[in-house]
């Protein structure tokens, strides 16, 4: 069939760009900051004895920013690994998971676990 060489070119470019470095295998399926536990199989986490149903795309979130608590991550960082491509519009999808996060991790009588850095990103931080 016809086809636009430099449409090809562009969609391959945009391929090879999705693809990640490899990383170690992960040990299990559980990853924890203090008394924030994430099962990413069963895709729900527990705070303290109360556990929080997930929607994949919130536990891939979740779980990319528990994996690199204490530090902060770029909203470009957060939106290429959880969803896996390069997005040239506003942030506000990320933005909006976040707020759900927020909503589930953090009630009105308890403390924050997700900070947002002005200007940069987002970090995980267990509460003091």
């Amino acid at each position: 069939k016809p086809f636009n060489l430099q449409e090809l070119l562009a969609r391959i470019r945009a391929l090879l760009r999705r693809v990640e470095p490899l990383e170690p295998p992960v040990e299990s399926d559980q990853v924890h900051v203090g008394n924030l536990s994430l099962d990413r199989g069963k895709l729900e986490a527990r705070l303290k004895e109360q556990v929080i149903s997930l929607s994949s795309t919130e536990c891939s979130l979740l779980d990319y920013l528990m994996v690199r608590a204490g530090e902060t991550v770029s909203r470009e960082a957060l939106l290429q690994h959880v969803w896996q491509y390069d997005f040239n519009g506003d942030h506000n999808v990320l933005h909006v998971y976040i707020s759900y996060l927020r909503g589930k991790l953090e009630g009105p009588d308890q403390p924050k676990w997700i900070h947002t850095v002005r200007g940069v990103g987002y970090r995980l931080q267990e509460p003091e």
